[in-house]
């Protein structure tokens, strides 16, 4: 294997091929010469038995001049009859002239050939055929429409002459040239096939090599349907989600540090002023540091918790629990922040009961409510419903104007994102409610989906199975 290992895809790829292409032709080589010495031999021996036909008129003569008795028929008659009866020139056609009773030039010498009695006991000819176990070239005579004998001759089973010898010769010679041939043509075949095979290979390496240096705009944008034309669009869709992964992280950094500078100047302003003896420090100044140092300490614990939550660090108890429940209790925590905004926050919905973590489903109505409650402009409404959608347990969350662009909606799950076009930051706020309400769901293998509401606002919907 550390052989084999050692070789490069374009010498595999030549290997595979020109073995394959080897053991196809040694098998054709081998089928053909078997199919042309068996096609030869049936050929002769169905010459060998035209040639006992023409010994039966003979045979019949002698067995009428012996009182129509096969075992009164002399031997040596017989024998005689056999002997001077030629065999078949190998290029002759129709019955042989009296001339050419001897073995000319060509001509198969004549198989040793036998007269056998219905029971299969000799009667005269050769002894070589006294021998049972044999197989032999056989022809019935008849006289009158009745089998009286049996003449036998032994098969074709060699090459017996000069020129069937050579024609062989040349047979099998021929045969080696197209194979060789066709091996020659298997290796041009195999070289250039090697080459268009390993062509998007190496364009998937000079990809791949690019990516790894740090370049991620770099695309194949194949079209083929293949195996590597999907290989070769997997690549893409790698690049890119390499280039979208870094330009999140970029996002990430530039957000966080808006997010923490914003506060932190607030409180350098403050304090520096303070310094200055321009404000005072008094209970006002100190609840406005207080204000800005709790916006920090809620940021941090924001980002700490989604880093828990990405790798899988958050842990959940799940147990049977009330759906509705639970939102009531969240509706009631933010009923009267509702209030002091100028807007209506309803609840409508039924017992639900599936199995999660009371604790985190808390955490998941409150962050999507306090968003609808930040976000929607005064006056408005924020309507909350629990019910069973088939066997799905559905929270769904709609606010008035402002809404979201359809094409938008999916974005607001993302860390630190904002829609500054509509629903802009107003209230302060780290961008990551909405991103680990999402990791929540996910966790109780649920669905949340934003879209438009009626309501010209915004609509979330939780779908959680029942358990």
């Amino acid at each position: 294997m550390k052989f084999w290992d050692s070789f490069t895809v374009f010498q595999k790829l030549m290997v595979i091929l020109l073995s394959s292409t080897l053991v196809l032709v040694s098998a054709m080589l081998v089928l053909a010469r078997w199919s042309y010495e068996q096609g030869f031999f049936d050929y002769t021996n169905a010459l060998e038995q035209t040639r006992l036909q023409r010994l039966e008129p003979k045979l019949i003569s002698l067995y009428e001049e012996h009182g129509s008795d096969v075992y009164a028929i002399p031997k040596d008659k017989v024998a005689n009859i056999i002997s001077r009866f030629p065999g078949r020139p190998a290029n002759a056609k129709g019955p042989l002239p009296p001339d050419r009773a001897r073995i000319l030039p060509g001509q198969r010498a004549k198989p040793p050939t036998a007269l056998f009695d219905l029971n299969g006991d000799f009667l005269a000819g050769s002894e070589q055929l006294i021998n049972p176990e044999r197989q032999f070239v056989t022809v019935d005579v008849k006289y009158h429409g009745e089998v009286i004998a049996r003449l036998s001759s032994i098969p074709s089973r060699h090459f017996n002459s000069p020129l069937e010898t050579q024609v062989s010769k040349q047979q099998w010679e021929r045969s080696l040239l197209f194979g060789i041939l066709s091996i020659a043509a298997a290796a041009l075949l195999s070289f250039f096939a090697s080459l268009v095979i390993l062509k998007p290979i190496r364009r998937v390496m000079s990809t791949i090599g690019s990516i790894s240096k740090g370049d991620y705009n770099v695309r194949l944008n194949e079209t083929s349907k293949d195996e590597l034309g999907e290989l070769m669009r997997d690549v893409d869709y790698l690049a890119y989600t390499l280039h979208s992964t870094q330009w999140s992280r970029k996002q990430w950094l530039a957000n966080i540090s808006h997010d923490m500078r914003t506060p932190l100047t607030v409180l350098t302003g403050e304090i520096q002023s303070i310094k200055d003896g321009i404000r005072s420090f008094d209970l006002e100044r100190l609840c406005s540091i207080e204000q800005e140092v709790n916006h920090l300490r809620k940021f941090t614990e924001d980002i700490y918790e989604l880093s828990l939550s990405d790798i899988g660090g958050l842990r959940y108890e799940f147990k049977p629990l009330d759906l509705l429940e639970i939102v009531s209790e969240a509706v009631d925590a933010l009923r009267l922040k509702a209030e002091k905004s100028g807007l209506t926050l309803s609840l409508v919905g039924k017992p639900v009961i599936i199995s999660g973590d009371r604790s985190r489903l808390l955490q998941l109505c409150k962050n999507i409510l306090t968003n609808s409650v930040d976000y929607t402009q005064s006056p408005g409404l924020v309507e909350v419903s629990v019910y069973w959608n088939q066997d799905k347990a559905v929270l769904s969350i709609s606010d008035s104007a402002p809404s979201v662009p359809k094409g938008n909606c999916r974005h607001l799950f993302d860390p630190l994102y904002r829609e500054d076009s509509s629903r802009n930051r107003v209230k302060k706020g780290g961008g990551l409610g909405l991103a680990i309400c999402k990791n929540i769901v996910d966790a109780h293998k649920g669905t949340i989906v934003a879209k438009p509401s009626q309501y010209d606002g915004l609509e979330i919907i939780v779908e959680l199975p029942k358990s």
